[in-house]
């Protein structure tokens, strides 16, 4: 289980610096949403495969609540990808012209 928490928080490393060098080689803006789409569900595995529930445990939440939580995973994954990109394309060169 160790294994893999380590090899997820290496996949999200990698993807945010891609988002990263997207940005610094001005690639395309859609190019945000594959890495987007790879953190959030890197944050679903962590908050839903971990939870260690027991087998055919009933989860007492209602829709609204999944709903919202798949909300908020989607916004902050879009978040951390399209802040990474802007970083890349925006802050980065600034720096570098100094």
């Amino acid at each position: 289980m160790f294994g893999i928490r380590i090899l997820g928080a290496a996949t999200a490393y990698c993807v945010i610096l891609l988002e990263i060098y997207s940005g610094v080689i001005k690639g395309p803006e859609w190019w945000i949403y594959p890495g987007a789409l790879v953190i959030a569900l890197l944050m679903a595995i962590s908050l839903f495969g971990f939870s260690g529930q027991k087998e055919g445990a009933e989860r007492s939440a209602s829709i609204l609540a999944v709903i919202l939580q798949w909300a908020l995973i989607l916004a902050a994954a879009f978040a951390m990808s399209y802040f990474a990109n802007y970083f890349g394309r925006e802050i980065i060169p600034g720096i570098i012209a100094v």
